[in-house]
């Protein structure tokens, strides 16, 4: 489907047309963010007051308080964005009756600005948001636990092997439930004896136990520990979890099952469906008994058994065979048949043992557990509720005035449906709680529960919990730490802000020492908008479980399944997905109902959005909108795949039958992340692919020559529409009022006006961004015109990279990873980017230096002057010297000198320029799918092959790429690049619901007739699917296209011509024009030489030198590295790489000393790398002994490890310095030989 806007010269190519998604990128981070602002911070400065109260020793604290209006700094230094942004939080405090006067600042919120970064005293820092469990009932099948998550503490039901369900009580003490509920019932006096109500061998196994021990002994024993206290206490408040946990422990989880005993009209036998449990819930039965197989496999008959009847259909086994030998051969009994199956007391159940007392019609069975009391278990199984039901359940349609249809009551003991408490456990919820561990524990396949990971029954925190939860956190500790301090002021009325000053900075270091803060990437914009969608699972041990590092189907469209970061965090940090909404902290995602006719034939697909977490859509048939295949206005009945429920209440995916489907997603992209949704044709490329992808554009930097992407998907439009920072863009139709400095003033036609500020240049550590206005005072401006953008953002369009000449085509240069560019690529590829020179100067406690300001703002050379140096002796006016701060090898325009104040001995200045780095060889690039590739060579403009019409390749890529990296995806962008190029337009893509290989054939096709016909109406008549304002462009751009006649073939192939053999290449290659981009690994910065061996630290455990240019190490040389090495020939380097460069120690010694001129250390055998030696440690640790017949290797043995001495280098040359001159060779033979024994 395509669709042209001639005004944009925008080429939309779309499978199915749809509405765009709702981005809403941040939308919930700010909500968060102002409901703490307006509403949370007043009810934490409430607390602060109660810990006052009760720390200080002061009878009555009160205070009125008051959020100030914004701090920030001033323009001028916004450039470094270093100036802290704050709004104040005041207090006026009234102690014991006292009223000070004056307002009292007691904390400062951060400001967050519009891409939802926090300034933090001047740094930026972004809240990641946290995902927590939810307030739901889970079970985690691999820890076997039941898990009841309260708004505060989760309590776990875990089972104890055979024995028992066990409640985590503390961080090692468990207590068995059935204890719990003995001293529970004690206390509540609800039962009189529990145990009765129950018939699972696996719970009255437990039971018996204890059976001896009165209810009162066992209440006293758990009041020891306080636990019914405990569980009573707010911490364990059942909050919004009530809910959930009533919907578990329903009677409707009994669904299907066979009742074994009558439930009102309903016999025994009648299977349970809607009619009975709606009798159930109207009649308020709290228990049913259905028919099940006891779980009593390893357990010890305690009364002899005789079987003399066997019905038909009874499952044929060992002692059947041997008692009716004419049915052996029959997996069940065929006929009703007389047997005499004897079988003894002592005999030990085994699973076909209770299948065949099952099948026999057996109602009960003495057993007992080894270790425990015998009990009769009968071949029934109990579901117990905990006296809740719905009132819709109950009153159907006439709910009284003031009540809910979906509000659960408690039938116990209130005939009338009554409110009552329900926020903590009571013993009916343990005694269904029992009754569903034991179904679990029996049907393991048959559990309802979700898994709190699998199931996504999580729920995220964002600002407002994160602000308020550190604040309840650090208040206590600040009250204490700065008692002595506060309760001094209060008697001397004195009580300042700054006593108050330390509680900001101790909030911001709890968010920042539980992870909850990171460093703003800013590298680029989509950076910055993938990290505030961010969503961190809140961990609090170190041992990660490995199923959280799993997709599972609650993920699909509330996170997305390709972005997540590699190595540890893999799967712990993922990122919100575009289509995803939260609704009080649940993850929810949009779809839309399919409505049918009569005949269940699929009608129309709703306009309504319906959002859904994931276990409200695990009850429906959930379908893919693009798999709907339509014949006209019909839709078939084709076989999609689906999501649909499996019968354990998970979700599973199959092919079923179009007409079948419940919903659809509401949209082709809402699954993907903002940064995922900017890969056209990913749908074509390996998902590991895509995760790389992701990765590599937020690393691209921002490149002078930027230029809107010819192929390109929705979001490059819609990235920038939270925020004013990188385009600007005009709500109403009106004019520019006035530009004064920072801000544009606009008054738009219906008389309101709006000031918007900005900020014109804006430089941190990693971007640098220069606004450019389109718009002057006093012109005029529509909807939706773009009044100011960036070099990132040029039109409005998120533009990071370069459209190029590419062909996929080998060369000795491009081999693996490597490209091939030509110079006018490299001139494209110009980053800005900063640099920080750091100069340390000693001085002398009488001393001042001093540094000129006076030449910022002019270009730097490589070892030019950055600033003057003057030293002032504070004793002796004549003691004057001058020295210059140089920049070294870096270069640029000098912005800004600062001082760090907090070095008390040395004199540091850190000069920072905006450096213009040229693409340079060895400089990294990529495309939008994980073609990422180091710049091996670049070449002049002649030397680049060319086609037929002499237009140059600017970059050559190696074929092999493509079916290795299994990203097919950048071969249909390269396509459609082409295309648009010749056309002059720009294509809009989406990643799934985008152009099809279809789609590229057509239009390709199209521009080869163009290119080769002199005619072009007459081709445009051949092509009435595209649009008729498509075809006005190509009649427009119909000469320019002719240019290329004769130079491409339909398929997307040409013959270029090799300007080094002066031929055509032998075979077609392919080519297209992708986009391409630079990312932030330049080699500038990768430019540092080893410090030397005297000057490197080395590690004690590894002896490998440190690595970094900081450290004074240098570059690890990894195993491309090595091979490379080997490639080339480079034996001597690589050997020397390998030993005195690595961890060769006494290889690195002796080449010190031969440079100095100075005797070798020699030793028995030849020296070797050390982890060559620990290799052979651990072998004879393991018993194993390494020999060779050259005796190569050094001995392994204890004598040589304690003997072995390493000269100390730097020990001799500061003695050679300190020697006599003239004795100088007697001098080091003398050292030499203590040294070296």
């Amino acid at each position: 489907m395509f669709s042209y806007d001639p005004s944009n010269r925008i080429l939309k190519v779309q499978k199915l047309a749809e509405e765009e998604v709702d981005l809403g990128l941040l939308e919930y981070q700010k909500e968060s963010y102002q409901k703490y602002l307006t509403e949370t911070i007043y009810s934490d400065m409430e607390y602060l007051l109660q810990v006052m109260r009760e720390l200080l020793q002061v009878s009555q604290v009160d205070a009125e308080f008051r959020v100030g209006d914004l701090y920030c700094g001033n323009y001028k230094n916004e450039v470094k964005k270093k100036s802290p942004s704050y709004y104040p939080v005041y207090a006026k405090f009234t102690i014991d009756g006292a009223v000070f006067p004056n307002e009292v600042e007691v904390f400062r919120i951060p400001a967050m600005d519009e891409d939802g970064i926090l300034n933090f005293n001047g740094d930026r820092r972004v809240l990641l948001m946290q995902m927590v469990a939810a307030e739901r009932v889970s079970y985690a099948a691999d820890k076997q636990t039941v898990s009841i998550t309260t708004p505060r503490r989760n309590i776990s039901l875990m089972f104890d092997g055979t024995k028992d369900v066990t409640i985590k009580y503390g961080p090692r003490n468990k207590i068995p439930m059935h204890k719990l509920i003995r001293a529970y019932n004690a206390k509540e006096k609800v039962y009189d004896d529990p145990s009765k109500l129950f018939t699972s061998a696996y719970i009255l196994s437990a039971f018996a136990t204890d059976s001896a021990a009165t209810d009162e002994a066992i209440e006293d024993e758990l009041d020891k520990l306080n636990i019914y206290a405990t569980y009573s206490g707010d911490d364990y408040a059942l909050g919004k979890t009530r809910d959930a946990l009533n919907e578990a422990l329903s009677l409707d989880r009994a669904r299907g099952r066979i009742l074994s005993r009558p439930v009102g009209p309903f016999e025994a036998g009648r299977r349970v469906d809607d009619e009975v449990l709606h009798y159930i819930h109207l009649h308020c039965i709290n228990e049913i008994y259905v028919k099940a197989i006891p779980d009593v496999v390893g357990y010890t008959l305690t009364q002899e058994l005789v079987i003399s009847f066997v019905p038909a259909g009874t499952h044929n086994n060992s002692r059947l065979q041997e008692a009716l030998p004419e049915f052996a051969d029959y997996s069940a009994i065929p006929q009703d048949s007389q047997v005499c199956i004897f079988m003894s007391s002592k005999e030990t159940l085994t699973k076909e043992d209770v299948q065949f007392l099952y099948d026999v019609g057996a109602h009960h069975v003495d057993c007992k557990r080894p270790g425990s009391a015998p009990i009769r278990a009968t071949f029934e199984e109990e579901v117990i509720g905990n006296y809740t039901v719905r009132l819709g359940d109950i009153y159907g349609h006439n709910i009284p005035a003031g009540r809910f249809h979906d509000e659960w009551v408690c039938f116990y003991n209130n005939p009338k449906f009554e409110r009552t408490d329900m926020d903590h456990l009571n013993t009916h919820d343990l005694m269904a709680l029992y009754s569903l561990c034991a179904f679990i524990k029996k049907n393991p396949e048959e559990n309802f529960l979700l898994d709190k990971d699998f199931g996504l029954l999580k729920k995220v925190l964002a600002a407002n919990e994160l602000f308020s939860n550190a604040m309840r956190e650090v208040l206590p500790d600040f009250v204490k730490h700065y008692s002595v301090s506060i309760s001094r002021a209060i008697s001397q009325n004195l009580l300042t802000e700054g006593k108050f000053a330390g509680l900001s900075d101790m909030w911001k270091k709890y968010l920042w020492d539980k992870n909850y803060l990171d460093i703003a990437n800013t590298i680029n914009p989509i950076a910055v908008v993938a990290q505030t969608n961010h969503l961190v699972s809140d961990l609090h041990t170190s041992e990660i479980p490995e199923k959280m590092r799993l997709l599972s189907m609650g993920f699909y469209g509330r996170i997305c399944p390709y972005e997540t970061p590699s190595g540890k965090k893999l799967g712990i940090t993922n990122t919100k997905a575009i289509g995803a909404r939260i609704k009080d902290g649940i993850l929810t995602t949009p779809y839309r109902r399919v409505l049918k006719n009569s005949n269940g034939e699929i009608e129309s697909i709703s306009q309504e959005i319906t959002y859904m977490d994931a276990q409200e859509e695990a009850q429906f048939r959930i379908g893919d909108l693009l798999s709907l295949k339509k014949d006209g206005y019909r839709y078939l009945n084709t076989k999609v795949m689906a999501r649909v429920p499996a019968p354990n209440n998970q979700v599973t995916v199959e092919s079923v039958d179009a007409y079948t489907l419940d919903y659809v997603n509401a949209y082709c992209e809402q699954h993907l992340s903002p940064t995922a949704a900017l890969i056209p044709f990913a749908g074509s490329d390996d998902a590991v692919r895509v995760t790389y992808a992701t990765n590599m554009l937020k690393q691209s930097i921002l490149v002078q020559g930027s230029q809107i992407p010819r192929v390109f998907t929705s979001m490059y439009r819609r990235c920038f529409n939270h925020s004013n920072t990188y385009v600007i863009r005009a709500k109403k139709d009106g004019w520019v009022e006035q530009i004064p400095m920072g801000k544009l003033q606009l008054t738009y036609d219906d008389g309101t006006i709006e000031d918007i500020e900005i900020c014109e240049t804006s430089v941190t550590n990693q971007s640098v961004n220069f606004l450019n206005f389109h718009v002057k005072e006093g012109d005029h401006f529509k909807k939706g015109d773009v009044l100011v953008d960036s070099a990132i953002a040029r039109e409005g369009i998120y533009s990071p990279g370069v459209n190029l000449f590419a062909a996929y085509l080998a060369d000795g240069y491009n081999y693996e990873d490597a490209v091939e560019l030509s110079e006018y690529a490299a001139n494209q590829f110009i980053s800005i980017s900063t640099e920080t020179i750091t100069h340390r100067m000693h001085r002398q406690s009488n001393e001042s230096i001093r540094v000129g300001t006076e030449y910022c703002y002019r270009f730097i050379p490589e070892n030019g002057v950055i600033a003057k140096v003057s030293r002032q002796s504070k004793s002796d006016a004549r003691c004057h010297s001058k020295d210059v701060l140089r920049s070294g090898k870096h270069s640029g325009i000098l912005y800004k000198i600062e001082r760090n104040h907090k070095e008390t001995r040395l004199a540091e200045y850190n000069a920072h320029l905006l450096s213009f780095n040229r693409l340079r060889t060895g400089d990294k690039m990529a495309g939008r799918h994980s073609n990422k590739g180091t710049a091996s060579i670049i070449r002049k403009n002649s030397e680049m092959p060319c086609f037929m019409n002499g237009r140059q390749l600017d970059i050559l890529l190696n074929p092999c790429g493509v079916p290795s990296r299994m990203n097919i995806g950048q071969n249909f962008e390269a396509y459609l690049g082409f295309i648009a190029y010749l056309l002059d337009v720009y294509v809009e893509s989406d990643p799934f619901n985008g152009a099809t290989k279809g789609d590229i054939k057509l239009l390709m096709r199209y521009v080869w007739d163009l290119a080769n016909n002199e005619n072009a109406k007459s081709v445009c008549s051949n092509y009435p699917m595209l649009p008729s304002t498509l075809h006005e462009q190509a009649i427009r751009r119909h000469e320019a296209i002719r240019d290329w006649a004769g130079c491409f073939n339909p398929d997307g192939t040409a013959y270029l011509w090799n300007p080094a053999t002066g031929k055509c290449l032998e075979n077609p290659v392919t080519f297209g024009v992708p986009y391409m981009l630079k990312l932030e690994h330049e080699v500038n910065h990768k430019f540092h030489a080893r410090a030397g061996m005297l000057e490197e630290d080395y590690s004690q455990i590894s002896k490998q030198p440190t690595e970094g240019s900081a450290r004074g190490g240098g570059q690890k040389m990894g195993e491309m590295e090595l091979c490379a090495l080997a490639a080339y020939g480079a034996t001597d380097f690589l050997y020397e790489t390998c030993n005195s460069m690595s961890d060769n120690v006494l290889d690195r010694v002796n080449t010190t000393l031969r440079t100095l001129n100075l005797p070798e250390y020699t030793q028995g055998g030849e020296s070797v790398p050390h982890a060559v030696e620990m290799f052979r440690y651990f072998l004879e640790t393991l018993g194993y002994r390494l020999t060779e017949d050259e005796r190569l290797l050094p001995p392994c043995d204890g004598e040589f490890a304690d003997d072995r001495t390493v000269p100390d280098i730097r020990g001799i040359l500061s003695r050679q310095k300190v020697s006599d001159p003239e004795e100088e060779s007697t001098g080091l033979e003398d050292l030499l030989k203590g040294e070296f024994g």
